[in-house]
């Protein structure tokens, strides 16, 4: 398989656990509380009998919160590099009664054969990959007039949480550094050349903090973060010390949305 981007990813998404942090700790604190995963399903346009692969699956969030919303005559695939990540979906997934199919996989190859897709999805997850091979697979295996749906993060995204961790151990943005190789921003020059149609949704949205541990606990989970284990404490004073000096509530601005490419 293709390694991804980030030499910190594979280790991030062994598990479920960092991912499950950062899902909930969005729910928890986000000003817009009409869900994310509902509010990405909104915008999808199926048939009646769409062919679709999800890449990057998560922890299957996108099918558990929409679970009334699936048409029975959908045949879903769900894909992960991360045999564990894959695993979690599978278990959460399992109570819906759908027949849902899980392959394990990588964005750069996505063995098809023969099948073609009318949707790909891939949320918050083109950034971890090579671009130069994502995008073209994707473009390989949907069908003349099908549809990508990839979620994404944009300038100033978690700008907060960003200059937080660096004012602590100094070096480059860990959330900016991230989404920078497909952003909101510069989503429609990458993938030009493979589609004729392309819109962009924003969602508006921030965070409104009002417990420093969570934040800390938050920061940790980040695969740029970069804060050793053995300053992981010394860390989480340092947060709840800024988090005091700010009154104990934050707010931190949010930056994102959808790609929608045909």
């Amino acid at each position: 398989m293709t390694k991804p981007v980030s030499s910190n990813v594979s280790g991030q998404y062994e598990n479920s656990i960092p991912l499950d942090t950062r899902i909930n700790f969005h729910e928890r604190f986000s000003t817009n509380k009409y869900p994310w995963h509902r509010w990405v399903f909104d915008h999808f346009d199926f048939s009646d009998n769409a062919r679709i692969l999800e890449l990057g699956s998560g922890v299957g969030k996108l099918w558990t919160e929409n679970a009334e919303r699936i048409n029975p005559n959908w045949e879903i695939t769900l894909s992960d590099f991360s045999e564990g990540m894959l695993a979690s979906t599978q278990t959460n997934l399992a109570k819906l009664k759908r027949n849902f199919h899980f392959q394990h996989f990588s964005a750069e190859e996505i063995p098809n054969g023969h099948i073609l897709f009318d949707a790909v999805i891939a949320n918050h997850m083109l950034y971890h990959t090579d671009l130069d091979v994502a995008i073209p697979e994707i473009r390989r295996v949907l069908r003349p007039g099908g549809t990508l749906y990839a979620s994404t993060n944009g300038k100033g995204h978690l700008k907060g949480i960003d200059e937080l961790i660096v004012a602590f151990r100094g070096g480059d943005p860990p959330i900016q550094g991230i989404f920078d190789n497909f952003s909101l921003d510069n989503a429609a020059d990458l993938i030009s050349s493979h589609f004729s149609r392309f819109e962009k949704i924003n969602q508006e949205n921030a965070l409104q903090v009002d417990d420093g541990l969570s934040l800390a606990q938050f920061c940790m989970s980040l695969s740029n973060a970069n804060i050793p284990e053995g300053r992981q404490a010394e860390f989480s004073d340092f947060v709840m010390g800024f988090f005091k000096r700010q009154g104990h509530e934050l707010l931190i601005e949010k930056n994102s949305g959808l790609i929608v490419a045909s």
